[in-house]
């Protein structure tokens, strides 16, 4: 698959405008490449079907609004638009059976079928290698064909000049591609300052006293790789369930508080003004596709319930209320003022309980319409969290 396959039909799934602006930023961006980036980028495409190239874009995009939103110079903007879409060309050297192919699922299979009866560890990517991977597969084939088969997958280890992979927990290799995004763009002659930016975007994979030598701007690719990462249903982080957009802003704030120990520079300005413009720019999208219409449905069966029952509730709507209420309290917890007026909230079991959390829930719903008040809601819970 070439570059313009990979990329014809890709889209935001936003509203009207958010379409027509990122179309056109997409078709400029791509237009305006030199040929040694062009090639790369045709390179990473033939290698995974387009699945990171596609990534890469949405990367890019956020990647670009972010910077024009913190009113970096044009030719700042360029340089991290260029190293945005070249940020995963080191996924060249990841075996595409691994590259977008290692369900959660399959790696609890591989944990049983290695230790039988032990509970695997939490993380299983650390704790299987690339051989055991193959080693598992290989074992539901015919027998003949097991050994030829492991043969060919190491033989591509070799060709690719990363068989000491091969022994490597799946972690460690999957982490390779940031130094080989390197090699490669040296390798053709990328621009030195696309290079230490695109090789720059897992700050976290490098050793504590090592961060502070690195370009700072590789912050705003950080936060928008890992934000389509966790969004996305293909092209990357196979291995985990794809998540919301809320749930996406919550997993980076807690992966910066937690390396904000290590950092010698202890200065996350940009990270959180980084975040702060996702916040911004798809929080509200979010709400309005994806949650609203869920309280709105949860509200709707409150109402049932307090009608259709009145005193008297059986077991199975004492039950399904209950999940409703965790339901809506693990969606509402973002901002916590919604945490908050849950809390006192202990059951969901009366009539009662039904109706004050449906006035609740509605009193709630008004407040979550105002895009500014929720996006200032959100602004201080990452500032808190901070």
């Amino acid at each position: 698959m070439d570059l313009l396959q990979a990329v014809r039909t890709l889209k935001l799934n936003g509203t009207l405008e958010e379409e027509a602006e990122f179309s056109r930023l997409r078709d400029v961006m791509l237009g305006e490449l030199k040929d040694e980036e062009q090639s790369v980028l045709d390179a990473l495409a033939r290698h995974d079907a387009g699945a990171s190239v596609r990534h890469s874009i949405l990367v890019a995009y956020d990647t670009v609004r972010i910077a024009r939103e913190m009113r970096l110079p044009e030719t700042e903007v360029a340089v991290l638009r260029v190293a945005a879409l070249l940020h995963d060309v080191g996924k060249i050297k990841i075996h595409p059976e691994i590259l977008n192919n290692v369900p959660s699922e399959e790696l609890k299979g591989l944990w049983e079928w290695l230790h039988p009866g032990v509970r695997p560890p939490p993380n299983l990517l650390g704790a299987v290698t690339v051989k055991q991977l193959f080693a598992h597969r290989a074992a539901k084939l015919p027998f003949w064909k097991r050994h030829f088969r492991m043969a060919l997958w190491r033989r591509w280890f070799a060709v690719h000049g990363v068989l000491e992979s091969f022994e490597r927990p799946l972690d460690s290799y999957l982490r390779l591609h940031q130094a080989a995004t390197r090699q490669e763009l040296v390798s053709r002659g990328i621009d030195e300052r696309i290079v230490a930016l695109a090789a720059a975007h897992h700050p976290s994979y490098f050793a504590p006293d090592e961060r502070h030598g690195l370009p700072p701007l590789c912050r705003i690719i950080e936060v928008a790789d890992k934000f389509n990462a966790i969004i996305q249903s293909e092209g990357v982080r196979a291995y985990t369930p794809r998540s919301s957009r809320l749930r996406a802003i919550e997993i980076i704030a807690d992966e910066l508080r937690r390396e904000f120990t290590t950092r010698k520079d202890g200065d996350f300005q940009i990270e959180h003004r980084a975040l702060g413009e996702i916040v911004e720019q798809y929080l509200p999208l979010e709400v309005t596709m994806t949650l609203l219409p869920s309280v709105e449905s949860a509200i709707a069966y409150l109402r049932e319930v307090r009608d259709t029952f009145k005193r008297e509730v059986s077991p199975a709507e004492r039950h399904r209320a209950e999940q409703v209420y965790l339901e809506l309290s693990a969606a509402l917890a973002v901002c916590l003022e919604f945490r908050e007026a849950f809390d006192h909230i202990e059951s969901l079991a009366t009539v009662s309980a039904m109706e004050r959390s449906q006035l609740q829930l509605e009193s709630l719903l008004a407040h979550w319409r105002s895009r500014e008040s929720l996006t200032s809601l959100v602004r201080e819970r990452l500032r808190r969290a901070s």
